[in-house]
Parts: structure tokens; C-alpha cells; sequence
């Protein structure tokens, strides 16, 4: 017998009746760094000149939740107001879906950018 035969179910709140058929991503917990490590590498080869450098880090992000923080050096003449929306979606694409850090790590991803002329003034050691 199925659910929807037992009493009084027609009388139930249709969104109550709805089945939430959707994935349900449970954090990994320990995350294989090296592997990890790996398949951003091979990621980030498939980069072109407009990509300088890829970083990342784990942690967990202002709520507690474990994160993949992706750092992205870009080369200066790709960094262009007409241009930097797709160019940065184009990188955080191709890298969620090499990656998969919510479906095969656990973790949330987050995607910061910079051009390689605001890192040399910064030199800020995380970036490279």
C-alpha cells in the first residue's frame, strides 16, 4: 500500500504532500588534500593565458561550514570592464565542474579574484 492510500492523505496540504526528491549533500568531514590538490591542478592547466595562477584553501566560511576558497590570478590585459564578468564565470564554471567541491567534497566553494599588477602591489603570499 502506498502512502497516498492511507487516511485521510487526500485531506493533507498539497505541499505537504510533495516529495522532496532533490540530493542531499552531507560534508565529506576529512577532505584527501592531495587528491584534492591534484584535480585543481589539472583544472587550472586547462586555463589560458588569462589565468596566471590558481590558489586555494580549506576552512570553514563566516557560518561554520566547511569551504574551498579558490584564489585566481588573473593577467592584467584580461582584466577589462566588458569583459571580467564572463571571464571570471567562465573560471568558476570550468573549475565546479572539474572540482565538484558540494557534490564530491563537501565543502562550499568560494571564488575571489585579482589582477597580477594588485597582487605584485600587495604581494600577498596566499595568492601565489
Amino acid at each position: 500500500m502506498g502512502i497516498s492510500a492511507l487516511p485521510g492523505w487526500d485531506r493533507l496540504a498539497p505541499a505537504m504532500r510533495r516529495r522532496d526528491n532533490r540530493v542531499v549533500h552531507v560534508p565529506a568531514g576529512y577532505v584527501n588534500q592531495a587528491q584534492l590538490g591534484d584535480l585543481i591542478a589539472q583544472a587550472a592547466q586547462h586555463f589560458g593565458p588569462e589565468v596566471v595562477h590558481v590558489a586555494y584553501s580549506l576552512g570553514p566560511d563566516s557560518t561554520g561550514e566547511a569551504s574551498l576558497f579558490f584564489r585566481i590570478l588573473l593577467t592584467d590585459a584580461y582584466v577589462r570592464d566588458d569583459t571580467i564578468a564572463d571571464l571570471t564565470g567562465r573560471i568558476t564554471a570550468a573549475l565546479s565542474d572539474s572540482v565538484r567541491p558540494v557534490e564530491n567534497w563537501g565543502l562550499r566553494p568560494y571564488f575571489n579574484f585579482r589582477s597580477k599588477s594588485e597582487q605584485d602591489r600587495r604581494r600577498d603570499p596566499d595568492w601565489i
